[in-house]
């Protein structure tokens, strides 16, 4: 009897398949990977914007208000460098409130953006005392 050299065509195919799960699995992976990235990186931008605000309601203390109702000039700016730099910024805008904490007031600025992986609004909150 003659022995045969070589893979049937069986073999090969469940090679293949093992070879592509595998492949699979490192394509779900990188696109995690990626989708996590572009996350932290428009959360970096979100708490650059956030203190930059804070920075501006500190230097001009005495119009707290003009910027939560959102008359404010500077405002205005800043809100339109937000809207350029993160995504969907437009369908839910910065919400600025003040509240008060043991006699002092207390501005809190929290930034809203949404990853195009994502349907739900990621946040970052920033709390300023005012005395």
């Amino acid at each position: 009897m003659k022995k045969k050299n070589g893979f049937l065509i069986f073999e090969v195919l469940i090679a293949v398949l093992i070879f592509s799960i595998g492949i699979l699995g490192v394509l779900d992976y990188q696109k995690k990977s990626i989708s996590s990235s572009i996350n932290n990186q428009n959360r970096v931008i979100a708490i650059n914007y956030a203190n930059k605000l804070s920075n501006l309601i500190l230097l001009d203390g005495n119009n707290i208000n003009s910027y939560i109702n959102g008359t404010s000039t500077k405002y205005q700016d800043w809100l339109n460098e937000v809207k350029i730099n993160l995504p969907y910024v437009q369908e839910k805008e910065p919400l600025i409130s003040l509240t008060e904490l043991d006699g002092n007031q207390m501005v809190s600025i929290t930034i809203y953006w949404k990853n195009s992986s994502s349907s739900n609004f990621s946040n970052y909150t920033v709390k300023i005392g005012i005395i």
